[in-house]
C-alpha cells in the first residue's frame, strides 16, 4: 500500500468497522434469545392474553396498495428461522425453498406460499404482514399461524430509533381493532415492547496488535433494554449482561453483500434457502468478536415503560 492509499478501506462504500459490529451484535443476539425460546407460537385456536384470536389479520389501509390487499398480524417480526433448540420448535414451513411462515388462510382455506392465482401473497415476515398480489374484501377472515420474536432486537442510532414505542400490543381484544393511536402508524415506525435497543457510541481505541501491522479495536456499545414490566426490563438486561468476557463469529457484510444471498429480500420475504446467523458466520466468516467490562449504565422508568442500559466494550482485530 502506498503513502497516498487510504488504510484499511477496500473501496469506498463497503461496510466498515462500525457496521460490522452493530449488525453483526444484533444477529448474534437475535438468534441467541431466539434459542433460548424467545418466540410465541401462533396457532389457528390461539386466543389472545385478554382475548380475542391471536391468528387473526386485520387489513391496513397502505397507500401503495389496493384496500384489501394488505393484511397484519398484532405482532410484527416474525420467526423465519428453523432448527432452533427449543421444544416446541417455532411453527415453519418445511420447504427450504419457501422458509418461514407456511401459508394464509382465507377463511377456511388454505392458500401455501408460492400459490398462484386470486390468493397469491408474499408474506412480509419483518412487518408481519401479508401482502396479496390482488385485493380481496377486507370482510375476510384472514388467518395465519405463524411464530413472532418475543424480543425486537433494533438499531437504535439514529433515523431507525425515532419511532413510536407501541404499549399494549398484546391488547387484540380492542386495541388492534382500532386504526387510531399507535395502531395507525405503520409496522416500521413502530417499536413494539419488549425490545434491546443497540447503539454504537463514539467511543473508540485502537491499539497495535504485532509488529508489522493489525490493531486491536474498541469500540463501545450501549444496549438499551425495554419493557412494560420491571421483570422483562430486567431479564433483558440480565441477558444483555451475562455475556461479559463471550467470544462470537462474526460474519463479513462485504462478503454477503457480494453473493447477493441476504436472508431477506426488500419485500420481508425470506430468500430461498436462506442462511440463518450461524451459517454466515461459518459461510461468509468475518474473525471474531470479543465483549469485556459489561456493567449497567442506568435504570429508569418513564410512566409504563422500564429502560435499563448496559454497556460493554467490544473488541476485534483489525487488518491481519
Amino acid at each position: 500500500m502506498g503513502a497516498t492509499d487510504l488504510k484499511g478501506v477496500t473501496a469506498f462504500g463497503e461496510s466498515t468497522i462500525t457496521n460490522d459490529i452493530r449488525e453483526n451484535v444484533v444477529a448474534f443476539f437475535e438468534w441467541g434469545i431466539l434459542n433460548k425460546g424467545g418466540f410465541v407460537n401462533v396457532e389457528l385456536s390461539d386466543s389472545g392474553v385478554y382475548g380475542g384470536n391471536s391468528s387473526t389479520l386485520r387489513p391496513v389501509n397502505h397507500p401503495h396498495y389496493s384496500a384489501g390487499q394488505v393484511w397484519e398480524t398484532h405482532k410484527a417480526n416474525w420467526v423465519w428461522q428453523s432448527g432452533l433448540s427449543p421444544t416446541p420448535s417455532p411453527l415453519v414451513a418445511n420447504t427450504p425453498s419457501y422458509p418461514g411462515v407456511s401459508g394464509v388462510y382465507v377463511g377456511s382455506t388454505f392458500y401455501a406460499a408460492g400459490t398462484t392465482g386470486t390468493y397469491s401473497h408474499v408474506l412480509d415476515h419483518e412487518n408481519g404482514r401479508v401482502v396479496f398480489n390482488t385485493a380481496i374484501p377486507t370482510g375476510s377472515l384472514v388467518q395465519c399461524e405463524h411464530s413472532y420474536k418475543y424480543v425486537n432486537i433494533t438499531i437504535s442510532e439514529g433515523l431507525p430509533w425515532f419511532k413510536e414505542i407501541q404499549q399494549r400490543s398484546e391488547r387484540i381484544d380492542t386495541d388492534f381493532l382500532s386504526t387510531s393511536g399507535s395502531w395507525s402508524q405503520f409496522p416500521r415506525n413502530r417499536v413494539q415492547l419488549p425490545a434491546i435497543g443497540i447503539e454504537i457510541t463514539p467511543n473508540r481505541e485502537m491499539v497495535g496488535y504485532q509488529l508489522g501491522g493489525g490493531h486491536y479495536v474498541y469500540t463501545d456499545v450501549l444496549f438499551h433494554c425495554i419493557a412494560e414490566d420491571v421483570y422483562m426490563r430486567d431479564a433483558l438486561m440480565d441477558t444483555v449482561n451475562l455475556q461479559n468476557q463471550k467470544t462470537i463469529n462474526m460474519f463479513s457484510l462485504n462478503s454477503l453483500a457480494d453473493s447477493g444471498t441476504f436472508p431477506l429480500n426488500e419485500s420481508g420475504v425470506p430468500a430461498s434457502g436462506a442462511l440463518r446467523y450461524p451459517d454466515l458466520t461459518t459461510t461468509y466468516p468475518g474473525g471474531t468478536m470479543y465483549f469485556k467490562d459489561m456493567s449497567i449504565d442506568s435504570i429508569y422508568s418513564f410512566g409504563n415503560v422500564h429502560v435499563a442500559t448496559v454497556k460493554c466494550t467490544t473488541e476485534i482485530v483489525l487488518g491481519v
